[in-house]
């Protein structure tokens, strides 16, 4: 296979996939979450930046214990809602299906 039919058939490949109802899914769940848990987003990145500076000086890091305990409940909280387990499950599909098809380019190619 050349690498114009390669890449056309790539280019094919994206546009069938945006216009799949679980990329579009995906994007209009994407942007519920973005909108609807900003702030619990927010609070959870500034907690896990806070953790990573913590393990970067272990265990004698002032309040370790508190701040992993405070990462848990922020990630148990935001990966419990309904959107986000939705989200990463349309995700999930995409991903395989993406798979699958990258074998089968890489089989053309080879």
């Amino acid at each position: 296979m050349d690498y114009l039919k390669l890449n056309e058939e790539i280019d094919k490949y994206i546009i069938e996939l945006k216009n799949t109802a679980d990329f579009k899914k995906l994007i209009d769940t994407y942007r519920i979450i973005q909108t609807k848990y900003k702030d619990l987003i927010t609070k959870f990145n500034q907690k896990k930046k806070e953790l990573e500076t913590a393990l970067e000086y272990g265990k004698y890091y002032p309040n370790m214990k508190g701040i992993k305990k405070e990462y848990q409940e922020l990630k148990a909280d935001l990966y419990s809602k309904k959107e986000i387990k939705e989200y990463f499950s349309l995700l999930h599909s995409i991903e395989d299906i993406s798979n699958e098809t990258l074998k089968e380019i890489k089989k053309e190619i080879l």
